[in-house]
């Protein structure tokens, strides 16, 4: 990747949400990437199966929820690379109808994957706190009932 990012002309000015749009058919460019894509979904491919697979073995509940989530987050992390692969491999062709995909909704998938994910991993330490707060709520009130009677 980074020899065919070098090999490649990238110098007409920085393209921060459209860089993969612009320089589509801009040689060696597009090798590269069509490269980073296909390992970005490879990449959120795994994290998916495994995520969904320990789910369903684990027994702790807020781990089980952690994993489901990470699995969704890298779902909509799909949602980020398939449109640009697809894309891509559209310009190879012809022009690619998906650039207002590749531009607009791309991006939102891959923040909602971000977020999905930094709540995903976290989940299970904050968890366990959040049922030992309800559980001490639960208390009080149970509490308050007797001191009434």
């Amino acid at each position: 990747m980074i020899t065919f990012f070098f090999l490649g002309d990238v110098s007409d000015g920085e393209h921060h949400v459209d860089f993969d749009v612009y320089y589509a058919e801009t040689p060696y460019i597009t090798q590269f990437l069509l490269i980073y894509g296909v390992l970005f979904v490879v990449g959120m491919t795994g994290p998916t199966r495994m995520c969904c697979r320990y789910a369903t073995a684990v027994d702790r509940p807020w781990l089980r929820r952690g994993l489901r989530t990470v699995a969704v987050g890298a779902l909509f992390g799909q949602g980020y690379a398939m449109p640009k692969v697809i894309s891509l491999i559209w310009d190879l062709l012809g022009t690619s109808p998906l650039h207002f995909i590749s531009v607009n909704l791309a991006p939102m998938c891959a923040s909602i994957s971000a977020w999905l994910f930094a709540v995903g991993f976290t989940m299970p330490a904050w968890g366990v706190g959040v049922d030992t707060a309800r559980e001490r709520i639960s208390q009080y009130r149970a509490y308050r009932r007797l001191s009434l009677l």
